[in-house]
C-alpha cells in the first residue's frame, strides 16, 4: 500500500470512479478539485486520515451504494466505508482509524478536542462571542447510540467477505449535532457546536438554517498541507505521467476564534516555551505525524499554515 506504484494505481483508480460518478450526475469538477478530490480519499486509504465529507455533490443512498462499489472494484480501497446522514452529508472513512477515535476519545473524554459554542444568541439584541464549553451530550449520545455500533460490527466483518459486503450505514435523518460530529470526524483540533437551541424549539429546529456568531470575528485560520518529498515526485512523473499534480496537499483547514487562541496559549505557555509550537499545531502533529511516517508517497513532514481572517458571513 505504500509504494509509489500502488499510489499511481489508486490515484487512475479513483479518478475514473469520480469521473464516471460525476459524469452520470452530470456534475462539473474541475481538473484541480478533482486532483484534490482524488487525493483526499487516497488519504484515507493510506491511514492518513480518517474521514472525509464529499462535499461537490448531494448523495442518495443508491449514489454512495454505487460510488463505494466502484471504488472497491480495487482492493486496496476494501479498508474504507461510507458513513451518511440523510442527504446532505456523505462521509468516506477509513473505518479503523474512526473506531480508534471513537473509542479513545470516549475513554478520554475527548482531551484533545476544544469545543466552542458558536450559536447565535437568541435572547439579546446582537450576537455573543464565541465559547468555549463541555463536550456537548447530544453529540456524545449521537456517537455511542448511532456511530459506534455501525463501526463495531462493520470491524467484525472477515476480510474475506469485504468483496460481497458494502460497508455503507444510512441514518436517514441528519442530527442537530451534526456540525459538531462533522468537526470531530474530520479531526479538527477545534470542534464547533450549533445545536444548543433552546428547549422550546424541539423537532422544528434546522441546523442548516441556524444563525452562528462567527460573522465578524477575528479568527485564527489553519491549513495543514501534506508535501511530497522531490524524488519520489519526480519518479512518480516518470512513471505516471500525470505532469500537473502537485508538491503539496491540502490535508484539512479549520479555524479558531482569535480570542480563544489567545487564551489557549496564554494557559500553556510553558508547552509553547519547550516546543516552540502552539498547542493545536502540537495535537496535529501528534495525531497525523505517526501516520505519515507508515507510508512512503508523502515525506515524514507536514506544514501548517496560520494565517487571520474576518469575514461578514461564515458558512459552515
Amino acid at each position: 500500500m505504500s509504494n509509489i506504484s500502488t499510489y499511481n494505481n489508486l490515484f487512475s483508480h479513483i479518478k475514473s470512479c469520480l469521473l464516471s460518478f460525476s459524469s452520470a450526475k452530470k456534475l462539473s469538477i474541475s481538473s484541480k478539485k478533482l486532483t484534490d478530490h482524488v487525493n483526499d480519499i487516497i488519504a484515507i486509504t493510506l491511514g492518513i486520515r480518517a474521514a472525509y465529507l464529499i462535499d461537490f455533490a448531494f448523495l442518495t443512498l443508491d449514489d454512495s451504494k454505487t460510488l463505494l462499489s466502484s471504488f472497491q472494484k480495487n482492493k486496496n480501497l476494501f479498508n474504507i466505508c461510507i458513513l451518511q446522514f440523510s442527504d446532505t452529508h456523505t462521509f468516506i472513512c477509513n473505518h479503523k482509524l474512526v473506531l480508534t477515535k471513537l473509542e479513545n476519545d470516549l475513554i478520554n473524554e475527548f482531551k484533545n478536542c476544544i469545543f466552542v459554542d458558536i450559536m447565535w444568541n437568541y435572547k439579546e439584541t446582537g450576537c455573543k462571542e464565541p465559547e468555549m464549553i463541555d463536550t456537548p451530550l447530544s453529540f456524545k449520545k449521537s456517537l455511542e447510540m448511532n456511530v459506534k455500533p455501525f463501526f463495531l460490527e462493520w470491524s467484525d466483518i472477515d476480510s474475506s467477505s469485504l468483496t460481497t459486503k458494502l460497508a455503507v450505514f444510512f441514518i436517514p435523518k441528519t442530527p442537530t449535532c451534526i456540525i459538531t460530529f462533522t468537526g470531530w470526524i474530520l479531526e479538527y483540533p477545534v470542534v464547533y457546536v450549533l445545536d444548543s437551541a433552546p428547549d422550546n424549539v424541539g423537532d422544528i429546529f434546522d441546523i442548516q438554517m441556524t444563525k452562528n456568531c462567527l460573522g465578524g470575528q477575528n479568527l485564527k485560520l489553519y491549513r495543514v498541507f501534506l508535501k511530497n518529498a522531490e524524488k519520489v515526485h519526480n519518479s512518480r512523473i516518470e512513471d505516471s505521467g500525470m505532469n500537473n499534480e502537485p508538491l503539496e496537499h491540502i490535508l484539512l483547514s479549520f479555524s479558531v476564534p482569535s480570542h480563544i487562541w489567545h487564551y489557549i496559549r496564554q494557559e500553556n505557555d510553558q508547552d509553547i516555551l519547550n516546543n516552540n509550537t502552539d498547542m493545536i499545531t502540537t495535537i496535529l502533529k501528534n495525531n497525523f505525524n505517526p501516520r505519515i511516517k507508515n507510508q512512503t508517497y508523502w515525506n515524514s513532514e507536514f506544514r501548517v499554515e496560520i494565517s487571520d481572517v474576518c469575514l461578514p458571513v461564515v458558512v459552515l
